[in-house]
């Protein structure tokens, strides 16, 4: 059976994964979501992640989506969890597309977080196409646990 182009795009993503794996730990990897690429059914939000005041601050662009039905913030483990569904909400039936570049689908983004995190720590708002959460005292939980390793330099 031959492999679709998305299945291709799932396996290069899992081995990907495997082979960073090996040399970071899990929580230095780059947080790739679990996006189901066996289908077309997708959609990736761009997402920044940051340090304000003690606290990891995710903002993530979700025009277009209901958060109160369409998107769901969950501690997983040690991982923050943010997924959901956008919409197309209005379907052109008229013949072909010249071009057709806003996404739709389900999504899914997922950051590490500090061991321990409670999900009393963590707080969700959206506003305006843009949903902020916030996980309190995780920046400065992950800066605390950073010790310096002095570098030596060898003699020639």
């Amino acid at each position: 059976m031959a492999m679709t182009v998305w299945q291709e795009m799932n396996e290069l993503e899992r081995r990907m994964d495997e082979l960073l794996s090996a040399w970071a730990p899990r929580w230095a990897l780059p947080a790739f979501s679990r996006l189901g690429l066996g289908t077309r059914d997708f959609y990736l939000p761009p997402m920044d992640a940051y340090e304000r005041d003690g606290n990891l601050v995710v903002s993530i662009e979700l025009p277009d989506i209901d958060p109160k039905q369409d998107v769901q913030v969950l501690l997983e483990g040690d991982e923050l969890v943010i997924r959901g569904e956008r919409h197309q909400h209005r379907k052109v039936e008229e013949a072909g597309y010249r071009r057709q570049e806003r996404c739709y689908g389900r999504f899914e983004r997922r950051l590490p977080v500090p061991e321990g995190t409670q999900e009393s720590a963590i707080e969700a708002r959206y506003d305006r196409g843009v949903l902020e959460v916030t996980v309190k005292g995780a920046g400065r939980r992950a800066a605390a646990e950073a010790k310096q390793i002095p570098v030596t330099v060898a003699q020639s």
